[in-house]
């Protein structure tokens, strides 16, 4: 299942980073660019950071039937948030 992209705002540096630490530390490989794509098990996803303007869009393109869109985007705004963006 495929969902609609996410888009956050106040995604700085430090809130990237926090991100990234929380992806590992989940098991998700952590991205090496500001884009790309990641896989974890059965969850595909695109990503897009814009440092300057402090920006991430996200589009799980590939999820369980059983992990909802709704669900996806609540756990990643809960780990945003956590890290001190919007």
């Amino acid at each position: 299942m495929s969902c609609p992209t996410m888009s956050f705002s106040g995604v700085t540096r430090e809130v990237y980073d926090c991100l990234m630490r929380q992806a590992a530390s989940m098991g998700f490989p952590t991205p090496q660019g500001p884009q790309g794509r990641v896989a974890y098990h059965s969850i595909e996803a695109e990503y897009r950071w814009d440092e300057s303007e402090a920006t991430l869009e996200i589009t799980v393109s590939r999820s369980p039937e059983w992990l909802d869109c709704g669900m996806v985007e609540a756990r990643v705004r809960q780990t945003i948030g956590g890290c001190g963006g919007a």
